[in-house]
């Protein structure tokens, strides 16, 4: 897998509570997919850019790995998604820069309109999810934003933030969440707010705002 700098959250994912559910919220190739369904027991994963969904539904995922051409988004409905040249830059956002400092922000080649689900509404149709993976290229300000669920303090999350840490943090602090785990993102010219967090209400106050 790539990314692989992020072992130490993936450990801390499968090893802090149960592993019944996993979402992998912009699947893309479907890596991370894969991984979670060797580690939990059903796996939903969901990518709205209809190229990596079908490098997604080529790959021979495993049984207990739901696919969804999807994305997820404040509110269930439709939603305008704006493709580039790769399917890692598609977004929610006209604006989506690569991350790092000094690349020109990829054009959007192609906007079409997909189906969407309010983060929200997973907790509906899923009975216990224990660990979310959210990686959807600064959409996560519209995704948080929105989300107000209480029951998500059982949820285990992994996210990664592109300037987004103000949504995202309230988001945390609404939920109940105390302490979490951050890493800058490893490439030399990251952009100051690229990098990930990991977070579960357990976590505990020694590992809290490391790396």
């Amino acid at each position: 897998m790539d990314e692989t700098w992020l072992e130490e959250f993936r450990n801390l994912a499968v090893s802090r509570g149960p592993c019944r559910t996993a979402v992998d919220l912009g699947a893309n190739a479907g890596d991370w997919s894969a991984w979670m369904a060797e580690h939990f027991d059903r796996v939903l994963a969901v990518e709205p850019d209809p190229r990596a969904f079908g490098i997604l539904m080529q790959r021979g995922l495993p049984k207990n790995v739901v696919v969804s051409n999807m994305a997820v988004a404040g509110k269930t409905g439709t939603v305008a998604l704006h493709m580039r040249q790769s399917p890692l830059q598609s977004s929610l956002l006209t604006e989506h820069p690569v991350g790092i400092v000094g690349h020109p922000e990829p054009p959007v080649e192609k906007t079409i309109e997909v189906a969407c689900f309010g983060l929200d509404d997973l907790l509906e149709s899923e009975e216990k999810i224990d660990f979310v993976k959210v990686d959807i290229e600064g959409a996560e300000a519209v995704v948080f934003e929105a989300a107000e669920d209480p029951r998500w303090i059982d949820t285990r999350f992994l996210i990664e933030v592109h300037d987004t840490s103000e949504y995202v943090g309230k988001f945390l602090e609404r939920i109940g969440f105390e302490n979490l785990r951050m890493m800058r993102h490893p490439h030399p010219n990251a952009h100051p707010g690229h990098f990930w967090i990991y977070v579960d209400k357990g976590l505990p106050d020694e590992i809290d705002d490391a790396g």
